[in-house]
């Protein structure tokens, strides 16, 4: 099962795998680092070197391993927020994002254009 996006919920957060969806009363920071830590690293490690590397300042993306790359959509302190999986992307158009699994996904353009830029760097260097 690949990961698609993460997504929080009055529970704590829904995880989505191509047609699955998990739920966990963790927040997506927390289950992120878990992630993380699995690839012998931290959430706070990863965000620090992708920062200082490729100059972001904002909305960081956090490289997992070679299949997973999380962007926000918008600040994680948002409760909308949505991290979504650059590798899981079949296609963006305007304001929403067609994952592999066929579901779509809503967000803002410009924050979309911006994330796709800088996954495409992180994923790539």
């Amino acid at each position: 099962m690949k990961l698609q996006y993460i997504q929080r919920n009055a529970e704590g957060i829904s995880i989505r795998y191509d047609k699955v969806v998990v739920n966990s009363a963790m927040t997506p920071q927390k289950y992120i680092n878990l992630l993380c830590i699995e690839n012998n690293s931290t959430l706070r490690g990863r965000k620090d070197a992708i920062k200082k590397k490729f100059n972001i300042k904002s909305l960081t993306p956090i490289y997992v391993n070679d299949e997973i790359l999380l962007f926000p959509t918008i600040s994680s302190r948002h409760y909308d927020s949505l991290w979504v999986n650059y590798h899981e992307i079949a296609s963006t158009k305007n304001d929403k994002i067609t994952m592999n699994n066929g579901e779509i996904l809503q967000c803002e353009t410009k924050i979309v254009k911006k994330q796709l830029k800088n996954c495409f760097e992180i994923a790539f260097s």
